[in-house]
């Protein structure tokens, strides 16, 4: 495989539409290919239309098509080509921006780091665990534990105190997915991946390390002692500033930070990035 090849799992192609423009004043966005000898005819929807001339013959179906078929070589070529250009564009951003390694990036900096990786899909798990019907497990999971002979007390206690968990975490993330690797943690948004749920599985058994381009939104400085200090700080009744409503903003924020400590899905010290690109080298 060639060396400069990139296995695109996720992009973010807002932000990297917006870097863009302010750095490189906008990039090709679109290519329009004429062809001056190309003569087309077309009859009624649903009827053959005849084309002929060159690259113009393959890209609306070829000689005897059907307007049907020209429309979706012309979708696919269009998708395809705009793969082509997002993928073309964030190597020229990579390049252009020289983000900052992990150790000495900053609040507000571009980023790249490679390392070992999980992503969370807590919305798929809870899916597969939960009775969509309530709060409890899924009579279908357990029934299959069962019928393995994998299902007892132990077991159903740990699944119920997990299924719990999961749910509370949907809750405060709104359903995205959560990178963490060794000194970074991040959300990211599902409808940027490149691949679904279940192919995202195919991930947790990997034994490659992904690189992870984005922008540093936050270091995290706090203790799960400090965040418990703040949180309590913030219901204090006899408080005279009214700290609750003070601080409403960052009721949410800080419960995500307390419990993402607790559960060391992070830790102090650890950068918290808008993630712009997940890839493969």
């Amino acid at each position: 495989m060639s060396s400069s090849y990139k296995e695109i799992i996720y992009l973010n192609k807002t932000e990297l539409n917006s870097a863009l423009s302010q750095i490189n004043q906008g990039m090709l966005e679109s290519l329009v290919e004429k062809n001056s000898n190309s003569k087309s005819t077309t009859k009624e929807a649903g009827k053959s239309s005849k084309v002929s001339g060159g690259f113009s013959s393959f890209f609306n179906g070829g000689v005897g098509a059907t307007d049907k078929d020209a429309e979706q070589l012309n979708t696919l070529f269009g998708e395809e080509k705009n793969i082509v250009l997002n993928d073309f564009k964030l190597t020229a951003l990579i390049n252009d921006v020289k983000p900052k390694e992990l150790d000495e990036a900053k609040e507000g900096d571009f980023i790249i780091n490679a390392g070992k990786f999980n992503i969370s899909d807590f919305n798929f798990t809870e899916a597969v665990l939960a009775d969509p019907r309530s709060s409890a497990l899924s009579p279908k999971f357990k029934s299959f534990m069962k019928d393995i002979d994998a299902w007892d007390k132990s077991t159903e206690s740990g699944f119920k105190l997990l299924n719990h968990y999961i749910q509370y975490v949907n809750s405060l993330t709104l359903g995205n997915l959560i990178l963490s690797m060794n000194g970074i943690v991040g959300f990211t948004n599902k409808d940027n991946f490149r691949i679904n749920s279940g192919e995202l599985q195919a991930l947790a058994y990997t034994h490659r390390s992904i690189t992870v381009f984005g922008i540093v939104e936050a270091i995290i400085e706090d203790t799960i002692t400090e965040v418990n200090e703040e949180i309590e700080n913030m219901f204090d009744v006899t408080s005279t500033d009214q700290n609750i409503f003070k601080n409403f903003g960052k009721i949410v924020p800080k419960l995500t930070e307390l419990t993402f400590l607790t559960t060391n899905v992070m830790n102090k010290g650890d950068k918290f990035i808008r993630p712009i690109a997940l890839f493969f080298d």
